[in-house]
């Protein structure tokens, strides 16, 4: 899979003139498409915006020839994801997110309805996300951990490479060992059909669409595993889970947003687990590589 082909795939579910400039460009470097009502269609490049004109040019500032997409056809484009059946499409409308073929996932904002049943029922803008996996990135860590059974908490900014690196990380341990990846949102493996996009690992099994602290306790239970893989751990479930999990002898693969070491010991929803001795090792991402990777300190 690359990311030419995924782009092949989100032009398919576009309006037939954008989807002909799309099919024409290729897929190297392109990160997102993002759609919004009303104004030009942006690509996320390189890490860097641009935006397409009529003749399917890739432009860094944006001109008044650059191709818009109106309400109506986000509207017929969403109707599409849904395979145009919004009441079967509802859990992906409360979540705000689809993931279609080649694991892409689609973001979508807009209003949500005031119904006790809170769902989108209008729509502003999509982003299509090109995933990717990224062999051999996790190596280090890898390296780092497994012969002495460590666990590791792997951190970073928005868009730094955090589930990109625990992908790989989760395919490297799931060779050697039992392996359970807690998918809560389909973004780590991308499920399609009931098949992984990503090459998971021989003894990785997979929990996904389930939050992260039911899936880590039901791993626990059922699946005896030596690792539990799960991203952006963000609540105070989620830490129970893990403390729990931990105290049983299971070892973590976790990932968390903080931009630095020092903003880990920091943040409130870390400091719990790294109290414990949760992890044995800290990774900082920049810009999609390891900057830095530490030893956790226990008293």
């Amino acid at each position: 899979m690359n990311r030419s082909e995924s782009l092949k795939i989100v032009a398919s579910y576009l309006p037939l003139n954008v989807r002909s400039v799309l099919e024409n460009l290729s897929g190297d470097g392109i990160s997102e498409v993002r759609l919004r009502t009303g104004r030009p269609i942006s690509l996320v490049r390189n890490g860097k915006m641009s935006y397409i004109d009529k003749n399917g040019k890739i432009l860094n500032i944006c001109s008044g020839d650059c191709i818009t997409v109106s309400a109506s056809e986000i509207r017929t484009i969403v109707e599409k994801l849904c395979h145009y059946s919004v009441h079967s499409s509802s859990e992906q409308l409360r979540s705000g997110c689809f993931v279609i073929e080649n694991g892409i996932r689609v973001g979508i904002a807009g209003r949500f309805s005031k119904s006790s049943t809170q769902q989108l029922n209008e729509f502003y803008g999509l982003n299509f996300r090109l995933p990717m996996q990224v062999k051999g990135c996790a190596d280090i860590i890898f390296d780092s951990i497994y012969p002495w059974k460590k666990s590791v908490v792997i951190c970073g900014t928005v868009n730094s490479g955090k589930t990109t690196m625990l992908r790989d990380l989760a395919r490297r341990l799931g060779n050697v060992c039992k392996t359970v990846v807690i998918d809560e949102r389909n973004e780590i493996f991308a499920s399609f059909n009931g098949k992984p996009t990503f090459e998971p690992g021989l003894n990785s099994d997979i929990i996904s669409s389930i939050s992260r602290c039911q899936g880590i306790t039901m791993a626990m239970r059922v699946l005896s595993p030596d690792y539990i893989l799960c991203d952006e751990i963000a609540t105070d479930s989620d830490v129970s889970a893990i403390l729990s999990a931990h105290g049983s002898g299971i070892k973590f693969a976790a990932t968390i947003h903080a931009d630095s070491y020092e903003n880990l010991l920091a943040r409130p929803i870390s400091q719990e687990l790294l109290r414990a001795g949760v992890f044995d090792t800290a990774v900082i991402l920049e810009q999609t590589k390891i900057k830095e990777i530490r030893s956790i300190g226990h008293d």
